[in-house]
């Protein structure tokens, strides 16, 4: 099962922010780690996950082992042209998100999973689900008990 990691998912699990949903991603990328799915980010989340924690760790040992503990669990998938006109398409939304979830989409994910569901929902017109990690982990385990 392919699955589309949004950037707050990664920064969930790397900030350990509990007020959201750290556990939920830090089992979801054990899974990732495990075998269990094929996890997916785009090449923006990468950009903006590695701004995100220089900014909180600074040009440290840190930040380069937890970034290559990305790069060794997740697949870094691009988002070209073709991608950017589908989002642009749309009626004014966030384009970010646009881009996020049709990058997901032309990479053939099964899931799109983000602790920001409400500004996804207007975007959801191709047919692929957009659910919070617990949601994505209830449906998966009942699915695979």
């Amino acid at each position: 099962m392919r699955i589309f990691l949004d950037t707050n998912v990664l920064l969930d699990h790397a900030l350990d922010r509990q007020d959201t949903f750290a556990d939920e991603a830090n089992l979801i990328l054990d899974y990732c780690e495990g075998g269990k799915f094929k996890g997916l980010i785009s090449t923006g989340s990468w950009y903006s996950l590695t701004y995100v924690l220089r900014k909180r760790w600074g040009n440290t040992p840190k930040l380069t082992e937890k970034l290559l503990q990305f790069l060794s669990l997740l697949e870094v998938v691009s988002t070209d042209s073709f991608v950017l006109r589908q989002a642009l398409a749309l009626p004014r939304r966030d384009l970010e998100d646009a881009y996020q979830y049709f990058t997901a989409l032309h990479h053939q994910a099964d899931y799109f999973i983000t602790a920001n569901l409400k500004d996804f929902r207007p975007i959801e017109v191709r047919g692929l689900p957009v659910v919070s990690p617990p949601d994505f982990l209830k449906t998966w385990t009942l699915n695979h008990t």
